[in-house]
């Protein structure tokens, strides 16, 4: 398996293992009315893989300008990548929501992050103390998909916190319902 495949690879044994759980518990979300069985299954099929790629100079300026108006919390990645996608007038910052893998261990974790002009931006898990902005290690890979912005806008006038989009247990999964209709 080469590196670029890692994180999926591991993302398709969690869902193998999820499916396993779940048909010993007599769950079987596909016969419910979804389509996707799990976040994982949702990400294996629609995600985006990302590769770390410099931002340009006029890029780092407009995040760094983005992003010294707020204070981010570790922990609070929903949250952070949310505000700042929510709050650009430019509409220039996406919001993203998939998997990342827990650095240095390599486990898949759920997570929130935007994206700048296909390029990563990660103010929640810092390397050496500082965002990640479009450059990672090779250790570290993101996949995801493209939360509409007027999803996220929603979330901020509509809900109390802001939580995963794709493991949505509270509204019932709605992300998992549906086909979805994103481009990678």
């Amino acid at each position: 398996m080469n590196k670029e495949n890692k994180l999926l690879e591991s993302l398709k044994s969690f869902h193998e293992m999820i499916i396993e759980i779940n048909k010993s518990q007599g769950i079987d979300r596909n016969k419910k009315g979804y389509y996707y069985s799990s976040p994982f299954d949702l990400i294996i099929q629609e995600g985006r893989i990302f590769k770390s790629i410099k931002l340009t100079s006029n890029e780092t300026i407009f995040i760094n300008n983005v992003i010294e108006r707020y204070e981010f919390n570790q922990g609070e990645c929903f949250y952070n990548s949310q505000l700042i996608c929510a709050f650009d007038k430019t509409n220039k910052i996406e919001y993203w929501e998939g998997f990342t893998d827990s650095f240095p261990v390599g486990i898949p974790v759920i997570h929130g992050f935007n994206v700048l002009n296909g390029k990563v931006i990660d103010v929640t898990l810092k390397i050496d103390g500082k965002p990640i902005l479009g450059i990672y290690p090779n250790v570290k890979e993101y996949i995801g998909i493209k939360i509409p912005k007027e999803i996220v806008i929603d979330r901020f006038h509509n809900h109390p916190t802001s939580i995963s989009f794709i493991d949505n247990l509270s509204d019932g999964f709605p992300l998992l319902k549906y086909k979805l209709d994103n481009t990678k």
